[in-house]
């Protein structure tokens, strides 16, 4: 498994085994109701207008004939409630400030987004089947079934329930906190810090959907390796194969060189180099042998000698001697030869793209000729002082060779050729 970039990963797991979990957990417990009955004081005593939205039976978030006093608004404000006492169907995306609860038995359900601010807060005992993503900056409570296609935390999850992630993408706690023992239903899972915002993870066993550990990044934070499992089986009892200390790229004059550094190794049969250009499908250019095992500190590099011209993606499969495989982070590059001036895809079809460096904004004039050295395209074109994709239409194009020639206002020339396939 190949966890991490910039931070050893088991290796700095801190360990909090100073008092029971229990008895943590039931500290914390009278913490919250203390704070949120502290709160509620606050908003019935402080002039804020409250109103709390109660559900009166099944239907659309929208449709007020479901609600009491009115339709709660898509943003929930600071002060206000909304409670689920039915089945609901978000009809659009929902923002909360305030605070919104899902009673045992009853469901939040809709190909939407939620986003919780700072002072917002869930509190789910029922159903949570969300189709998009949950953003949570503020609380969320997860003591029944939560689904979202991807979750990113910056607050603080308690969860003693289910939260499940679509497989194919990440929950990323980004300076978040993830704690009360439930389960995680996770392929992808990314923990960092977030400025000043430590990262802290503990008190929760996450596994992927097909019975799998899920592809871990620790990109910094507070990892608790004795109440954090992996399909079952604590962190402090798992040997992590492959720590994964760096990985990077250099544009070099006509090809790509990406390196990575481990850390230790355990079991590392190979690496393979996968290559995209679009950042979703992805091939195979290359492999390299692993270590094995180590403890020292392991330098790779890989050439890749025929780089994709403009925008391109790789990224590391690392595989263990029994078949498990796991990925490292995608780094994204924008490839251009030295001269300034590159065509991609050649040979080309529809269209083809004309990638051009230039250091200063100016203006540029594209002629494309046949091999006959009849003219057959003119356009004017404005760059930029940066990297710059135009893209040029040759879907009327006969099949062949062409020339395109781009000139510079001082006169100056670049050319070069390409080929019609079809």
């Amino acid at each position: 498994m190949l966890i991490g970039k910039k931070g050893l990963l088991v290796g700095v797991f801190f360990v909090t085994c100073c008092y029971s979990v229990n008895l943590k957990l039931f500290l914390m417990s009278k913490i919250y109701t203390v704070i949120i009955a502290l709160t509620s004081f606050l908003f019935l005593n402080s002039g804020f207008s409250q109103t709390i939205y109660i559900s009166t039976s099944d239907g659309n978030y929208s449709n007020c004939l479901n609600w009491s006093p009115s339709c709660p608004p898509n943003l929930i404000p600071i002060g206000d409630s909304v409670i689920i006492n039915h089945d609901i169907m978000l009809t659009a995306d929902l923002k909360i400030a305030g605070s919104l609860t899902i009673n045992s038995g009853k469901e939040l359900s809709g190909n939407k987004s939620i986003s919780v601010g700072l002072s917002g807060g869930i509190y789910n005992n029922g159903n949570l089947d969300i189709g998009q993503d949950l953003d949570n900056y503020g609380s969320f409570y997860n003591n029944g079934y939560a689904k979202f296609d991807k979750v990113i935390n910056f607050g603080y999850i308690c969860n003693t329930g289910t939260i499940e992630i679509s497989p194919s993408k990440q929950f990323v706690n980004t300076g978040g906190t993830i704690d009360c023992g439930g389960e995680l239903i996770v392929c992808k899972f990314v923990t960092q810090n977030n400025g000043g915002d430590i990262a802290n993870v503990s008190n929760v066993n996450m596994c992927c959907n097909d019975g799998y550990d899920p592809n871990y990044l620790y990109l910094g934070g507070i990892v608790d390796s004795i109440t954090v499992s992996f399909c079952g089986i604590t962190l402090s009892g798992v040997n992590l194969p492959v720590v994964l200390w760096s990985f990077g790229l250099d544009i070099q004059e006509k090809s790509v060189l990406l390196n990575w550094v481990t850390k230790s190794e355990l079991n590392n049969d190979y690496f393979v180099i996968l290559r995209s250009d679009d950042g979703v499908n992805f091939e195979e250019i290359g492999e390299l042998k692993g270590m094995g095992n180590s403890s020292i500190t392991v330098d790779y590099q890989f050439i890749d000698d025929r780089p994709l011209m403009g925008t391109s993606y790789y990224k590391l499969q690392q595989v263990d001697f029994d078949g498990k495989t796991s990925f490292s982070e995608i780094l994204r590059t924008n490839f251009v030869l030295n001269d300034g001036f590159s065509l991609y895809p050649n040979p080309t079809n529809s269209a083809i793209n004309l990638l051009l460096s230039v250091d200063d904004a100016t203006d540029i004039f594209i002629e494309i000729f046949d091999a006959q050295g009849k003219l057959v395209f003119v356009q004017n074109q404005v760059v930029l002082n940066r990297t710059n994709s135009v893209q040029l239409n040759t879907e009327f194009f006969n099949k062949g060779m062409y020339l395109c020639k781009v000139t510079f206002p001082n006169g100056s020339q670049m050319k070069q050729t390409f080929v019609k396939s079809e």
